[in-house]
Formats: C-alpha cells, sequence, structure tokens
C-alpha cells in the first residue's frame, strides 16, 4: 500500500483487469476497463522513460485507442500530446505488431524520435492534470463495469448476505451449509479487498463492512451450538436472531458501498 489512495485504487483496478486481457483479449473487457487498461501502462510508461519508451513496449499497441481513454478520464492535455505524439508515424498509426513496431520507431527521423518525443515528454512531466486521481474517480464513477474487481466480488457477498431468508434458503441450500458458504464467500473478499486498509474506501463504509467481518467470525459456533443436525442451516438463516442482525448489517453496508460508488441496482 502506498499513502496514497487513489494509486492504490487505480493500480489495484489495472491488476485486476489484467487476467481478464490474458483470458478474453481487450475488444472482449468492457469500456471502463478498456480505458483502464490504456491510461494506466501509458502514465507508467512516459512517466517513467517518455514517449519512446511507450512505443517502444508493448503498451505501445493501444496507442491510437488510448488518445480517446485519456479523454474519458478527463486528461485532455495528455490526450493532445499523444496525438502530436502519433502524427510522428506514418498515417498516425504506430503499428500493432511489437517487431515491426519498434523497426517503424527506430526508423523515424532524429526530429522525431529525439526532439518531438523529448518535447512532449517534458510537457508531460509538468502537466497539472493529476493522472492518479482522475483515473480514480473515473473508476469510482464506473465500479460497476469492472466485473473482475475484488469490490465488486466484496459487493455481491455483502448482497448475498442482505438477501431475504428464503432467498438464501433457495439459492444456498444445495451446498452442505448455506449460512456457511455465505460467510465464507463474505470472508474471501473481504481478505481480497483488504478492507482493513483500503484507504480508497470511506471511513464510515469500511467499518460497517469490519464491523459485520467481526460479527459473522461466530456464525458457526452458534449455529453448531443451537440448531439440530436437521435442516440446521434452513432455520439458523430464517429463525436466528444474530442472523438477522447479519443480514441488517450487510444491508447497511451494502448502501454505504452503493452510495459511494454511484451505484443504482441495489437488491433488496
Amino acid at each position: 500500500m502506498s499513502i496514497d489512495p487513489d494509486y492504490d485504487l487505480t493500480i489495484k483496478t489495472f491488476t485486476d483487469i489484467w487476467p481478464r486481457y490474458v483470458k478474453l483479449g481487450f475488444h472482449n473487457l468492457t469500456e471502463p476497463e478498456q480505458v483502464i487498461f490504456c491510461t494506466w501502462p501509458f502514465d507508467c510508461e512516459v512517466n517513467n522513460g517518455g514517449f519512446h519508451q511507450y512505443f517502444n513496449n508493448s503498451s505501445g499497441e493501444l496507442a491510437v485507442e488510448t488518445v480517446a481513454a485519456l479523454e474519458k478520464v478527463k486528461m485532455p492535455f495528455a490526450a493532445s500530446l499523444l496525438r502530436r505524439a502519433l502524427a510522428g508515424f506514418p498515417n498516425h498509426r504506430p503499428e500493432k505488431d511489437h517487431d515491426r513496431r519498434i523497426k517503424q520507431l527506430w526508423s523515424l527521423p532524429p526530429e522525431i524520435q529525439n526532439e518531438l518525443f523529448n518535447e512532449l515528454t517534458g510537457q508531460y512531466f509538468d502537466s497539472s492534470e493529476y493522472q492518479y486521481l482522475l483515473q480514480a474517480n473515473y473508476i469510482r464513477t464506473h465500479r460497476g463495469d469492472f466485473p473482475g474487481s475484488s469490490l465488486e466480488e466484496l459487493r455481491q457477498a455483502l448482497a448475498n448476505i442482505a438477501m431475504p431468508a428464503e432467498t438464501q434458503v433457495r439459492l444456498f441450500t444445495a451446498k452442505d451449509s448455506a449460512a456457511t458458504e455465505l460467510v465464507k464467500a463474505f470472508e474471501a473478499a473481504h481478505s481480497s479487498a483488504d478492507v482493513p486498509r483500503a484507504e480508497w474506501l470511506p471511513a464510515k463504509t469500511r467499518q460497517a463492512i469490519d464491523e459485520l467481518a467481526y460479527h459473522l467470525a461466530m456464525c458457526n459456533p452458534l449455529m453448531y451450538a443451537d440448531y439440530p443436525v436437521d435442516d440446521r442451516s434452513d432455520k439458523f438463516l430464517r429463525d436466528s436472531d444474530f442472523w438477522a442482525e447479519a443480514r441488517e448489517r450487510a444491508r447497511e453496508a451494502l448502501e454505504l458501498l452503493d452510495s459511494e460508488f454511484e451505484k443504482t441496482d441495489i437488491q433488496s
């Protein structure tokens, strides 16, 4: 974790997108996934080694798509710099193939490779566009469109616990213990999202989720002590005051989470 919650959110989201990119390919990602998949590497490469390094590495494959992506995260100045860099290539389009793009890049005249790209890199360094904040704000606004994210898993786990008992019994009793399954899914999502240290989550939301985690830690001991073996899970979900409180806590946490990320598809 860094001391910058916007940086943490952006790099975590990009990391979550990567396996979906490997499995599905770029064009089968959601549009918000494509945006972050373009803008994060662009910023990293240009900040590290300038525009020349960006085109020289694999990230340069998506250079044309990155122009629109930068505009979507409200980085119009960065988009204008990239357009000027693209104008140095034939037809304003670098080769998609990595090996061909490298040959193309190194065949550009010095006034483009050195003078133009260095000038644009310097202007990017001096830009007032705060890349991490702008990307993080875009992610927060489109949080529901990042299906690979650990936060989405956390939201789904909360939604499952918040479901009415009859819905839980219908959906989960095919398993050994519905209550245990629900708790395990929540615990896994809570750990994956690293909630206690997720500083980009508002403190009130983080506290509500953590309090639910503490509450659910007593689920199995109470269930096995107070309910008979036959239909244990069904009765626990329907009748237990403990589970009723867990359901209410999950609803409250879910409302806070959805309010933060401007979601409108809360399922009661």
